[in-house]
Parts: structure tokens; sequence; C-alpha cells
């Protein structure tokens, strides 16, 4: 969500699209969502001293160069990071990968809905996973946990304290052509519209696409094209208190010029910058399912 928005009414599209209407996929929730970063040790700083995630996971190369880092959100959700391509700015949103308890049940269907989905195959992680790409090209990577993989054996370990947050809400994509992302994630893959909004009625700058599953996360289609995608893109963080959040997070070097504002929706919001220049955005859920 932008800095300033007016949420609009959508009821006949909600209802056209909502769960029921068409055989879910097999989507239990948002898992990872994957940066390429200009200083990884600048992505360790932030989202582990500052944040207060546990790195679960990392790469490293035969000359024992840092090839990526991995931070647990919780046991089903983690950040990951990589070196970015030459020539590349300070960061990019490379990919995001989809919970699912049956990966050839969720491959099956969405061939069947005339997408062309990567062969399933054994990730380096020790999952079942395959992949699809988006209109705008970003990567879905669907992935089941298998019992022998570097997740499975990390349940129930390194969920810190520290943590600012359990629960990685969102994930806000730069899109080029909303009808046909909407084709995309709402009619191929089953999401459905919750919102839609903009500074101004009439001026509609996202779009919340609900996934399946009983967490509450969901995708954001940031569809405002004179915004560069760097600036459209980022991920969100539930936080039950976002007053209690902002002021860890001022305990931990958070510049003060960030801070909550109660946005239009009725909700409250902050939005940072990460120190590779992510945005990161926190929201205020109540009653929010943490982990």
């Amino acid at each position: 969500m932008w800095l300033l928005f007016l949420a609009t009414s959508c009821t006949a599209e909600l209802l056209s699209s909502a769960p029921g209407a068409a055989e879910q996929l097999p989507i239990a929730r948002l898992a990872q969502v994957s940066f390429r970063v200009a200083d990884l040790q600048k992505a360790r700083q932030f989202y582990g001293d500052v944040m207060g995630f546990e790195e679960t996971f990392q790469v490293k190369d035969a000359q024992d160069q840092l090839l990526a880092l991995y931070f647990k959100v919780n046991d089903d959700q983690y950040l990951a990071f990589f070196p970015s391509d030459a020539g590349d700015e300070n960061f990019r949103l490379d990919r995001f990968s989809l919970l699912t308890p049956d990966i050839k049940r969720a491959h099956d269907m969405l061939r069947k809905r005339n997408l062309a989905p990567g062969d399933i195959h054994r990730g380096d992680d020790g999952n079942q996973r395959f992949s699809l790409s988006d209109p705008d090209g970003t990567i879905l990577d669907f992935v089941q946990y298998m019992p022998d993989s570097r997740q499975s054996k990390a349940r129930g370990k390194t969920k810190g304290e520290r943590r600012i947050s359990s629960h990685l809400q969102h994930v806000g994509l730069a899109v080029a052509d909303s009808a046909v992302s909407m084709t995309f994630y709402r009619d191929k893959l089953g999401f459905w519209e919750t919102t839609r909004g903009g500074p101004a009625p009439g001026d509609i700058r996202w779009i919340n696409l609900m996934m399946p599953g009983t967490h509450g996360d969901y995708v954001e289609l940031m569809v405002y094209a004179a915004d560069p995608p760097a600036k459209r893109q980022h991920i969100c963080f539930a936080v039950p208190d976002i007053q209690r959040a902002h002021k860890l997070l001022l305990e931990r070097g958070l510049p003060a010029r960030f801070k909550p504002f109660h946005a239009k929706t009725g909700d409250w919001l902050m939005n940072l910058r990460d120190s590779n220049g992510i945005r990161v955005e926190f929201m205020e859920v109540k009653k929010d399912k943490q982990e």
C-alpha cells in the first residue's frame, strides 16, 4: 500500500472471484520472498540485528564466498538474499514462493489451466518444487516441504524472541498491465480481490489479491506504472502493536524519520527502507495469526 490511499468498493468483482468459484489450487501460504541485493552484509545487519530474524541457512562457494542468506520469519516463511547480478541496481525482487501440501496436484492443475509450469524437481534445500513466471517475468516457485529438507529440520528452531514480526503478510509486485496480471493471478491461480485503491477515487495504485490458505497471506499488485519497479516492490509484515514495533526498531538504530501513520483505510502502517533500499512495510493487525 502506498503512503496515501483511499480504498474503493469492488463488491461485484469480489463476488465473481470469491473462494469456491472454482477449484482452489492447493496453496497453504506465502513461503518465501527472495531478493538480489548489492550488499549481503547490509542485509545480514538489517534483517538480523534490526528486524531480529535469525539467520537459518547460508550458502557459500568453494572459495568460501557468501552466495545466499536465509532468514526465518516463522516455521513456514523465509526471506532470502542473493548477490546482485552485474549491472543491477541496489536490489531487485527476484522471486517468491508458495507453499503447497501437494506439489503434483498443483502442477497438474496449472497445466489444465493452460499455464506452463516447469518440471517438478528436488531443490538444493531438499524440497520438491517447480517454477512458473508471471506476465512481468517474476518467478513463482511452488514448493512442498519434504521431511528431510532444511526447512523441515529447522522447524521449531531459530525463532528468536527478538523478531519484530512472525508473519510475512504480503509481497508487493510491480506490474505493467493490471488486466493481464489480474487474468493470471485471479483467473488462473484463483486468488481473489479484497481491496483496491489509491490517493483519490478512481486513481487506482494497488490491488490486493488474497491467496488460498488460512493465514491471510496475499499479493499486492502495484499498478502505478509512473513509478519505477524499485519504488513499488516491497514486503509487508503484520504486527499486533505498531507503536511497540516502532519503539523496538528505534532502539535498534532505525532512523527517526520513519514513523507509523494512520491510513485512510483505517489501518496503522509504517514504511521504511532497508540498508539496500528495499521498501519494508508494517501493518498493525490486532487479530493476526502470527505464526
